[in-house]
């Protein structure tokens, strides 16, 4: 059986999701005065992370040229719940995860000169947001994707009270408040409809994307849903 430190160090999905998250923490140690070597060590490191997902990319595609559904490996998380680590990617998530990869040293480059303090915690937040936005996108377990959820929004915090524009603090506090009142309806949504699950299997729990795909929700239940995650975004 695999495990996660067997799926970090392979060309995975865990690999590409965590990479920038562990490459981000030499930076906590950089002092305030090494901005340059902040700027270069981020760089290298997201050049890094595009040269994974292109490794990635080439060496999982079909014979065909589509991209196939492929996961990780499910690992037991929180079993008493039937939370699972599962990552898996699609042709369709696959353009996105390709297109946060290859914006992470774009951002970089164009914050070269605009970014003029605290370099290191700017490098380490746009490393971590990398680890939430691609977890969000390759997570297969909804309560995992929450998760990666709400670690994607602790550096948007960082991002906009710090290096935000002349309001920031303000523009900070408003994002924090919306995005916590609508991760909040998302994750009631989720734990429903793993109860619902629950309920209907035995008393068994799975927030496992394909096993919440078996439920057959009356309309207005889907409706509610819906809103539930509509009013996150």
């Amino acid at each position: 059986m695999e495990t996660f430190f067997g799926l970090l160090v392979g060309n995975t999905l865990t690999r590409l999701v965590f990479f920038p998250t562990l490459a981000a923490i030499p930076l906590f140690f950089f002092g305030r005065a090494r901005a340059q070597a902040a700027k270069v060590y981020s760089l290298v490191v997201s050049l890094i992370e595009v040269a994974f997902g292109l490794q990635y990319l080439l060496t999982h595609r079909g014979a065909d040229g589509t991209f196939p559904l492929i996961h990780d490996g499910a690992l037991p998380w929180i079993t008493s719940y039937g939370i699972t680590y599962d990552l898996a990617m699609d042709g369709i998530s696959m353009p996105l995860v390709m297109l946060g990869i290859l914006l992470l040293p774009i951002v970089i480059l164009g914050s070269w000169k605009g970014i003029e303090k605290h370099w290191p915690l700017f490098g380490a937040s746009m490393l971590l947001l990398t680890t939430g936005v691609l977890g969000t996108l390759v997570a297969y377990d909804l309560f995992l994707f929450y998760v990666f959820w709400e670690v994607m929004l602790v550096p948007m915090y960082l991002l906009i009270g710090i290096w935000g524009g002349e309001r920031r603090i303000y523009a900070a506090v408003k994002f924090f408040l919306f995005t916590m009142a609508g991760s909040l309806l998302m994750l009631i949504a989720i734990l429903w409809m793993g109860w619902t699950f629950k309920g209907l299997n035995g008393g068994v729990w799975s927030f496992a994307y394909t096993d919440l795909l078996r439920l057959d929700l009356p309309v207005h239940q889907q409706i509610w849903l819906f809103a539930a995650f509509a009013l996150t975004f």
